[in-house]
C-alpha cells in the first residue's frame, strides 16, 4: 500500500477541516458579539483561532513531509501529536480530575493507527531512499 500518499491526502484534509472551523469560528464569534444575551471571551476566541493556526501548521508537515519525502518532517509531526495528545490529557486531568469524555477518549484511540500510518510511510520512504542508494552503487561498480 502507498503509505506516503494516503498521508499526503490525510494531511490536505486535515487544512481543510481547520480551515472550515476557523470560519465557522468567525460566524459563531460574529453572532455572540451582535447578540448580546449570548456570552463569549475574547481570550476563548483567541484560543479557537491559534488552535485552527496550529492545526494547519502541524497538517501542513505532514504534506510537505510526503511531498518531499522528508522523513524528519514525519517524525516531527508524530512528536508533536503525541505531545499534543499528552497534554490534551493533562489538561483534562486539571480540570475535570480524572474524567475523560467520549471524543477525547475516541480522539486518543483513533490517534494510535494514525501514528503507524505515518511511521508505516516513514519506513517505506527509507526503504525507497535505500534502494536507490543501492541502484547507484550498482551503477558505479
Amino acid at each position: 500500500m502507498n503509505w506516503i500518499r494516503f498521508v499526503h491526502y490525510f494531511g490536505l484534509f486535515g487544512i481543510w477541516h481547520d480551515l472550515v472551523l476557523i470560519g465557522l469560528n468567525i460566524i459563531k464569534h460574529l453572532y455572540a458579539y451582535y447578540n448580546h444575551d449570548l456570552s463569549y471571551s475574547w481570550i476563548t476566541v483567541l484560543q479557537i483561532y491559534i488552535s485552527g493556526i496550529l492545526g494547519i501548521l502541524f497538517c501542513s508537515l505532514l504534506v510537505y513531509g510526503s511531498h518531499k519525502k522528508n522523513t524528519t518532517c514525519l517524525i516531527a509531526w508524530i512528536i508533536l501529536h503525541l505531545m499534543n495528545i499528552i497534554w490534551g490529557f493533562i489538561e483534562n486531568l486539571v480540570s475535570r480530575s480524572i474524567e475523560v469524555s467520549g471524543i477525547e477518549f475516541l480522539w486518543i484511540i483513533l490517534s494510535i493507527p494514525l501514528i503507524d500510518i505515518v511511521w508505516r510511510a516513514k519506513k517505506q520512504i527509507d526503504n525507497e531512499d535505500n534502494e536507490d542508494i543501492k541502484q547507484s552503487e550498482e551503477y558505479v561498480i
